[in-house]
């Protein structure tokens, strides 16, 4: 046999994988999950919290939870291990899980060859579709699967049972189903047939079985496969219905090099209602830790730090915070702390307990490591600096003045958050639009589920994601991810409305999005039909004012009316919704044809006179006009 060494000096063979086991070698698979070790740091951090696991260790925690089949029929499965996929979410939902069996037939079934009999199996799973046998022997060996063959071992069995193969004459006829090689399939056919028939099993019998035998082994999974991976399914599940603060700071810092999937979790985290607190040099440890009945982020999973530098810092702070600045750079050693590490650390907002100026500290982060340096090499040589003697006051570290440096406004601050840490967490660019996105929007990302493909859809976000792509005739179009204060849903947008908006399309701007749903593969989606920066929408789509006022206001009322719309004078029309004394309403025109510019103070200050909820804007919309109340 042909040997050499590989990259990572392992030994590799030219020979294909049947020829070596030919010639007598075992093929055996070692497969690493990183999902093994999200649980084992999940039980670790459990245990931290206190000593109230009830479990000796992981294979002793019970397959039938009620609550954690309660969270999969739900499929809140994001970050549970095989099962977290929309189309799995999906397939969940529909077979319904109640035992450990369930879940061993979902990893199996969702494969790109046996999703084809899926829909069948759910049907006779919920006894809509009559569960039928070839022959009686087969019910033991097919009832937990409803008849359908969806396992390899039942295969193997089938053959054993119906025709009396060896084990290993069975597990030859399934590699052989396998491969659909046209002359071995003929005698092992054959054979399984006069087998069948020895049994006194008529021919046709026999033959329909191997037929659905050949059918179902091309697309069979093996059981033994789907029950180790239902099991670390189940485990995650249990761990994240059970001790979720635990599970998703585990999860959060296996996935610490992702800021995709950083964000992800972060999101499903709020979901479940937990918090997840900013890093923070004085409580963060090197990975996402649980801190009372929240998680902090941790500080190795922020960009451009790493594990050498956050171990550095939670060494140098022990048991007792670090006292200022001065302390921090006195104490953290000066070779796990460079400029870049610095600025990142100030910029995700780490330093915030010890001084809230980010950009104050940004600046002066070369007196910081210099002073650091120096404080630690004085010490090493067991002399004491000028600076190790005074106050560790900001005046000792450097002759730049905080009044010279004003925070960074909070765009910025924001900006810079979502650049390092995948999120936003101080804040959202989005808050200061709140009202905005109540009066204009039909709906946010946790809802848009509710609609249907082709409904017309008003939604405001952050674009936090962009990818360009072609069409099959080569066209420019764009995919976007637009973030609100809910989630993200995805925004198609296509070549000729690509060319009309495509200046509009930065990442973390705030647009306002126009658009018609379109679901993929059963994941809510919009494709784009207009766009328009958030800031503007208010005066660029408002085409017309209705005002609501009550007939008691009477002339007076009218008058300060009139006095607020002659103070913001715009282009939309404004209309006048009359409340009668009997109760009912009347529309009229304002007088003169007066309009008005729909900004904030304007709304605020008719809203003031009027009552809240006494103005609604007439929105421009494609291809209909419609009335959106400001909403509760």
């Amino acid at each position: 046999m042909p040997l050499y060494p590989g990259q990572d000096k392992e030994v590799i063979t030219q020979f294909d994988g049947p020829s070596c086991e030919k010639i007598g070698l075992l093929k055996m698979d070692f497969l690493g999950l990183k999902t093994l070790t999200v649980l084992h740091n999940t039980l670790k951090r459990v245990r931290e919290q206190g000593p109230d696991f009830p479990y000796k260790d992981l294979n002793a925690v019970p397959d039938n939870d009620s609550r954690t089949y309660d969270l999969l029929n739900k499929a809140n499965t994001l970050g549970v291990f095989q099962l977290e996929s929309s189309g799995m979410r999906d397939l969940m939902k529909r077979l319904g899980v109640h035992e450990f069996s369930d879940v061993v037939a979902l990893v199996a079934l969702y494969r790109p060859g046996p999703m084809q009999m899926a829909e069948d199996f759910i049907q006779r799973k919920h006894g809509k579709v009559p569960v039928e046998y070839l022959h009686p022997c087969l019910e033991p060996i097919l009832k937990e699967t409803f008849g359908i063959m969806l396992y390899q071992e039942q295969v193997m069995q089938c053959a054993q049972v119906m025709a009396d193969f060896s084990m290993t004459e069975a597990d030859n006829l399934r590699r052989i189903m396998g491969k659909k090689k046209e002359k071995d399939m003929k005698l092992q056919h054959d054979k399984f047939v006069n087998g069948a028939v020895n049994r006194g099993i008529s021919r046709e019998i026999a033959d329909q079985t191997f037929s659905t035998m050949e059918y179902f082994a091309g697309y069979g999974f093996n059981k033994s496969h789907s029950v180790a991976y239902g099991r670390i399914a189940y485990q995650t599940a249990w761990f994240k219905t059970n001790y979720p603060k635990e599970f998703m700071a585990a999860l959060l810092s296996s996935e610490k090099n992702d800021t995709d999937k950083i964000y992800l979790y972060i999101e499903e985290c709020r979901s479940m209602g937990i918090e997840v607190k900013p890093p923070s040099i004085q409580y963060s440890y090197v990975d996402f830790n649980v801190e009372k009945n929240s998680i902090r982020y941790g500080l190795s999973a922020i960009k451009n730090v790493g594990e050498g530098a956050a171990q550095a810092i939670v060494r140098a702070r022990g048991k007792e915070p670090f006292e200022s600045i001065t302390h921090f750079a006195k104490k953290v050693d000066s070779r796990a702390l460079n400029k870049k590490t610095l600025e990142s650390l100030i910029k995700a907002g780490a330093f915030d307990e010890l001084e809230k100026n980010r950009h104050y500290l940004f600046e002066i982060t070369d007196d910081i490591i210099r002073f650091g340096s120096g404080s630690q090499k004085d010490q090493a040589l067991g002399q004491e600096s000028f600076f190790t003697i005074l106050d560790s006051a900001s005046s000792t570290l450097t002759p730049k003045k905080k009044e010279d440096y004003p925070n960074w406004p909070d765009h910025d601050t924001l900006r810079f958050e979502r650049e390092l840490l995948g999120c936003y967490l101080s804040g959202h660019p989005l808050v200061k639009y709140f009202k905005l996105l109540k009066r204009f929007s039909t709906t946010h990302t946790k809802e848009i589920i509710h609609f249907k493909d082709g409904d017309s859809i008003k939604i405001g976000g952050v674009i936090s994601f962009i990818r360009h792509t072609k069409t099959s005739k080569d066209e420019k179009m764009a995919i976007l991810q637009l973030e609100d204060l809910k989630g993200t849903v995805e925004i198609v947008v296509f070549p000729r409305k690509l060319k009309e908006c495509e200046p509009l399309l930065k990442m973390e701007s705030p647009v306002f999005i126009q658009g018609t749903m379109h679901s993929r593969n059963k994941v809510p989606g919009i494709i784009l039909e207009n766009i328009t920066p958030l800031q503007d929408v208010q005066e660029k789509l408002t085409t017309s004012v209705l005002i609501r006022i009550d007939e008691s206001e009477g002339e007076k009322g009218l008058n300060q009316l009139k006095e607020i719309i002659h103070k913001y004078p715009g282009r939309s029309q404004v209309l006048l919704d009359l409340q009668l004394a009997s109760g009912e309403s009347m529309m009229v025109s304002a007088e003169n044809g007066l309009t008005l510019l729909p900004s904030e103070s304007a709304i605020s200050e008719i809203e003031s006179l009027l009552g809240e909820d006494s103005v609604w804007l007439r929105i421009k919309d494609k291809p209909r006009q419609t009335f959106n109340p400001r909403r509760k």
